[in-house]
């Protein structure tokens, strides 16, 4: 992601988060893992946090 020159925060939404794939996400540019269901005002709250 931050290899294309992406500089807006990103989260990624997955159903799918285990550790490495967590660990991959941040690597790879990820401000914010999320697994799916997740709840609204955590995603509320990270996004307060990021702007």
């Amino acid at each position: 992601m931050r290899e294309l020159g992406a500089t807006l925060p990103i989260i990624l939404v997955s159903g799918h988060t285990d550790t490495m794939i967590r660990r991959d996400a941040i690597d790879a540019g990820a401000a914010v893992v999320l697994e799916k269901p997740f709840d609204v005002q955590l995603l509320i709250a990270e996004l307060e946090r990021l702007i």
